[in-house]
Protein backbone atom coordinates (compact mmCIF):
# COMPACT_ATOMS: atom_id res chain seq x y z
CA UNK A 1 0.00 0.00 0.00
CA UNK A 2 2.66 2.53 1.00
CA UNK A 3 4.77 1.67 -2.03
CA UNK A 4 1.80 2.46 -4.29
CA UNK A 5 1.30 5.84 -2.62
CA UNK A 6 4.98 6.69 -2.99
CA UNK A 7 5.15 5.47 -6.58
CA UNK A 8 2.19 7.68 -7.51
CA UNK A 9 3.65 10.70 -5.61
CA UNK A 10 0.48 10.85 -3.52
CA UNK A 11 2.10 12.78 -0.66
CA UNK A 12 4.12 15.27 -2.71
CA UNK A 13 2.62 18.73 -2.43
CA UNK A 14 0.52 17.88 0.62
CA UNK A 15 0.76 19.90 3.80
CA UNK A 16 2.09 18.49 7.07
CA UNK A 17 -1.47 18.50 8.38
CA UNK A 18 -2.69 16.44 5.41
CA UNK A 19 0.08 13.86 5.82
CA UNK A 20 -0.64 13.53 9.55
CA UNK A 21 -4.35 13.14 8.78
CA UNK A 22 -3.53 10.22 6.45
CA UNK A 23 -0.73 8.56 8.44
CA UNK A 24 -1.29 9.77 12.02
CA UNK A 25 1.38 11.22 14.28
CA UNK A 26 5.02 10.57 13.50
CA UNK A 27 6.24 7.23 14.77
CA UNK A 28 9.87 8.09 15.17
CA UNK A 29 13.10 7.32 13.53
CA UNK A 30 16.47 8.96 13.26
CA UNK A 31 15.34 11.90 11.15
CA UNK A 32 12.64 13.51 13.29
CA UNK A 33 13.08 17.28 13.28
CA UNK A 34 10.84 20.30 13.28
CA UNK A 35 11.24 20.56 9.50
CA UNK A 36 10.64 16.91 8.56
CA UNK A 37 8.18 14.12 9.28
CA UNK A 38 9.43 10.58 9.89
CA UNK A 39 7.41 7.38 10.05
CA UNK A 40 8.92 4.03 10.99
CA UNK A 41 7.60 1.02 9.09
CA UNK A 42 7.80 -2.47 10.57
CA UNK A 43 8.14 -5.91 8.97
CA UNK A 44 7.48 -8.96 11.14
CA UNK A 45 7.53 -6.78 14.29
CA UNK A 46 11.01 -5.42 13.50
CA UNK A 47 11.90 -1.93 12.32
CA UNK A 48 12.46 -2.24 8.60
CA UNK A 49 12.68 1.28 7.20
CA UNK A 50 11.76 4.92 7.69
CA UNK A 51 9.68 7.19 5.49
CA UNK A 52 11.17 10.67 5.67
CA UNK A 53 9.06 13.58 4.39
CA UNK A 54 11.04 16.77 3.67
CA UNK A 55 8.95 19.91 4.17
CA UNK A 56 9.53 23.04 2.07
CA UNK A 57 9.88 25.91 4.56
CA UNK A 58 8.28 28.47 2.28
CA UNK A 59 5.20 26.52 1.16
CA UNK A 60 4.93 24.21 4.20
CA UNK A 61 4.27 21.35 1.76
CA UNK A 62 6.08 18.07 1.16
CA UNK A 63 8.87 18.49 -1.43
CA UNK A 64 10.75 15.21 -1.16
CA UNK A 65 10.17 11.75 0.28
CA UNK A 66 12.98 9.39 1.15
CA UNK A 67 12.75 5.75 2.09
CA UNK A 68 15.59 4.81 4.39
CA UNK A 69 16.35 1.13 4.95
CA UNK A 70 17.48 0.51 8.52
CA UNK A 71 21.00 -0.70 9.20
CA UNK A 72 23.14 1.04 6.59
CA UNK A 73 25.42 3.66 8.16
CA UNK A 74 26.71 5.22 4.93
CA UNK A 75 23.16 5.65 3.61
CA UNK A 76 22.21 7.40 6.83
CA UNK A 77 25.17 9.78 6.52
CA UNK A 78 24.43 10.60 2.87
CA UNK A 79 20.71 11.13 3.54
CA UNK A 80 21.45 13.29 6.58
CA UNK A 81 23.79 15.48 4.52
CA UNK A 82 21.26 15.82 1.70
CA UNK A 83 18.47 16.67 4.13
CA UNK A 84 20.61 19.43 5.63
CA UNK A 85 20.99 20.90 2.14
CA UNK A 86 17.32 20.73 1.08
CA UNK A 87 15.49 20.64 4.38
CA UNK A 88 17.23 23.30 6.41
CA UNK A 89 17.43 22.90 10.17
CA UNK A 90 18.18 19.56 11.78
Amino acid sequence: MISDLLHKDYFLGQTVKEVKKNLGNETGGYYITESNLTYTVYEKNKIAWDLVFIVNHETQKIDHIFVYRQGNGITRMILYTFMRLVGGDL
